[in-house]
Order: structure tokens, then C-alpha cells, then sequence
């Protein structure tokens, strides 16, 4: 279970990192626009981490779990 946390929370915080990367130079309300801006750049790097991995396994590791999930979950 740790792993699929793990894999679910990190998407998130990039999406928060890379939208406040993204505001930094801008002068956009904090509210809302943030709150879309963290939506829509979680789920872009989800995206591209889960293409990268079916390509290249270590890929997912790295970008979906930190380095600390050694693996895919299974789900049954």
C-alpha cells in the first residue's frame, strides 16, 4: 500500500512545486488560478512520468516514487 501512496502523493507535490515555479514571475491571484494551476501540472507530470516509465522502468521509480518505491503496484 505504501507504494501506490507513495506514487500518488508525489505527482501532487510536483504539481504544487512546478505551479509556484510558474506564478513566481507572474502576477496571478493565489486563489483559484493556484489551486487550477496545481490541478492541471500534477496530472501533466503524471501523465508524462507514467509514459516515460512504460518505456523505461527506472523512470517511474524516480519520477512517481522519489526513489523510494522499488516498484509498480499491482492492483487486484
Amino acid at each position: 500500500m505504501l507504494d501506490s501512496v507513495v506514487r500518488t502523493v508525489v505527482p501532487f507535490l510536483a504539481g504544487v512545486l512546478i505551479s509556484l515555479a510558474a506564478r513566481a514571475g507572474l502576477d496571478l491571484p493565489a486563489g483559484p488560478v493556484g489551486e487550477v494551476l496545481t490541478g492541471v501540472f500534477g496530472a501533466v507530470y503524471y501523465v508524462v512520468a507514467r509514459a516515460l516509465e512504460r518505456r523505461w522502468a527506472v523512470a517511474g521509480r524516480v519520477l512517481l516514487g522519489a526513489g523510494v518505491v522499488r516498484r509498480v503496484p499491482r492492483y487486484e
